[in-house]
């Protein structure tokens, strides 16, 4: 089930739970659906030393990876809450802001150069994730920023969601190591770049990988 139709569902049984008449004393309402407030993206490698590592922000480069299993302590994963965009099966993802200025809410962003098939993650600060005020926070002329073209294959609140994906082009997730002592970014790649970059960086340091989307009360689970 996509994650949109998900969340538009089990918000409506809220909204009915919460908005109809009182229940008569000898009748309990069912307990409250609980919805997860937050999330985090989790590589789903199995038999691979990737499996459950979750995506964190890298302070050097700025952008999504997989750390290094060599850093201490380890830095915390992205949170962020989907925000379902109307009229679509995609999502945005809102990182958490405790500031005043909504023009700075920040979101994670796919991030490609002028030409390519491959996408890395960053997040950008703006006012909304639609494609004009994405345009207005993206960094150069030589790159396309997308924040609203994320969805899911299946699954439903409160356990990981499978198979995060990029809309912009059919695709898969690598993590390449790219990113110095910080570890491996992540990128979104078509199958031909997906194959380009095992040449450019050898075998060994390209790697296939799934994404879920994970809530975080469900982040001690494997």
């Amino acid at each position: 089930m996509k994650l949109l139709s998900v969340l538009a569902f089990t918000m409506g049984v809220l909204t009915a739970v919460l908005g109809g008449p009182s229940p008569s004393p000898q009748i309990m309402p069912p307990p409250p659906l609980i919805i997860p407030s937050q999330y985090y993206l989790r590589a789903n490698a199995p038999n691979t030393p990737f499996h459950n590592r979750p995506v964190v922000r890298f302070p050097q480069s700025h952008m999504l990876g997989l750390e290094n299993f060599t850093v201490h302590p380890a830095t915390t994963p992205v949170y962020f809450l989907p925000i379902p965009i109307p009229g679509k099966e995609t999502f945005a993802m809102q990182v958490p802001y405790s500031g005043d200025d909504m023009s700075e809410t920040p979101y994670v962003t796919a991030i490609v150069s002028k030409g390519s098939h491959t996408a890395s993650m960053k997040i950008l600060s703006m006012p909304d994730p639609t494609a004009t005020s994405t345009k207005d926070g993206c960094p150069g002329v030589e790159v396309t920023c997308v924040a609203d073209q994320w969805s899911v294959s299946g699954g439903h609140p409160g356990v990981a969601m499978k198979g995060l994906k990029y809309e912009g082009w059919k695709g898969g997730w690598s993590v390449v190591k790219d990113a110095g002592t910080e570890g491996w970014h992540i990128y979104w790649v078509a199958k031909g770049e997906a194959a380009k970059a095992k040449r450019q960086f050898g075998m060994a340091s390209v790697h296939d990988v799934d994404v879920d989307v994970v809530p975080v009360e469900a982040e001690g689970e494997n």
